[in-house]
């Protein structure tokens, strides 16, 4: 078991100055982290999925830690001593070494080893100490023909693809979902007879609750101008019809990955985060993966043709 315990420890190498952390423990053995974190996704009682970072935390764990940067290697006025993430900010844009000596990021947002935690996070299930940014990811829907969840077929491998086409398409982009399905109904309906099965799905968010074309960021205030901030407004007073046109989607398609974050430009990021946590907690079997917006497409040909060159490991077996 693991034992709760203060860690202070100093490290010290010819670049790096390390110094003391006391973290706060969790109890867990090694088979019950790894029982916790290897577990399926669960539906929950209104139908969406939760979804965090899966750990435990041993405090004992040993990672390299950084806390200062030599300022010689960093600020063109040279100087002796170290200096820390904060006292980075002093240093005037001007005075910076060009390129940028690439570690000082690590001394932010954590300041620990990030290769060395992945690795003790893939092998185990532990951290030596709770991520700060571990948001829940919330899936209103997903599909059940394409990586479908344990709850809808415990026979996981039932449904397996060689590869994933996950479509990253704003919510109120019917139209475009429609023409790609259309553009591609003879490979999703017979890939079971092509040398790869190819599934496709969504990936969108919620239509925006606000009606208008202004947005708040970082406490400020702004609007997003022609074109697009009018085709947003009008968006806005139709709210409604959006919201039970993705409800009527989902039950007709089954090809829909919802996530639960407003659909916008500003929520790209969320967008594709949300893609990959699906893809990572619901797609078994090593899939390969293709990424593309509802505007592009792709020569199924010449899809098939890359997928030949693949080494042969790349795919489920």
């Amino acid at each position: 078991m693991v034992t709760s315990k203060i860690i202070q420890e100093v490290y010290i190498s010819s670049q790096w100055m390390l110094t003391d952390f006391e973290p706060s423990a969790v109890e867990a053995s090694l088979n019950e982290c790894k029982l916790r974190w290897i577990n399926a996704p669960e539906r929950m009682s209104d139908g969406v999925y939760d979804l965090g970072l899966r750990y435990c935390v041993d405090p004992l764990l040993r990672v390299t830690r950084y806390t200062t940067f030599p300022l010689d290697r960093i600020s063109k006025k040279g100087g002796d001593g170290n200096v820390n993430f904060k006292e980075m900010s002093r240093i005037l844009d001007a005075d910076w070494k060009r390129p940028i000596n690439q570690g000082v990021f690590l001394l932010y947002p954590q300041r620990v080893a990030l290769r060395e935690v992945i690795t003790n996070y893939r092998e185990t299930g532990f951290v030596p100490e709770p991520p700060i940014n571990n948001p829940k990811i919330r899936f209103i829907a997903v599909s059940s023909a394409v990586c479908p969840s344990k709850e809808v077929n415990d026979s996981i491998g039932a449904y397996n693809h060689d590869l994933v086409v996950i479509v990253k398409s704003a919510v109120y982009n019917f139209e475009d979902r429609r023409k790609f399905r259309g553009l591609y109904a003879h490979l999703r309906n017979q890939s079971v007879n092509l040398p790869y099965r190819i599934g496709i799905v969504f990936s969108v968010g919620l239509p925006r609750t606000a009606r208008d074309n202004v947005f708040q960021r970082d406490g400020f205030n702004f609007s997003l101008p022609g074109r697009a901030g009018t085709v947003l407004i009008n968006l806005g007073k139709h709210q409604a019809i959006t919201q039970a046109r993705l409800e009527e989607e989902i039950r007709q398609h089954d090809d829909l990955i919802v996530g639960d974050y407003e659909d916008t430009y500003f929520n790209l990021t969320l967008k594709m985060h949300h893609s990959f946590v699906w893809a990572s907690r619901f797609c078994h079997g090593r899939p390969g993966f293709l990424f593309l917006d509802d505007d592009f497409a792709f020569i199924e040909k010449n899809l098939l043709a890359a997928l030949d060159k693949l080494p042969a490991d790349w795919r489920r077996k």
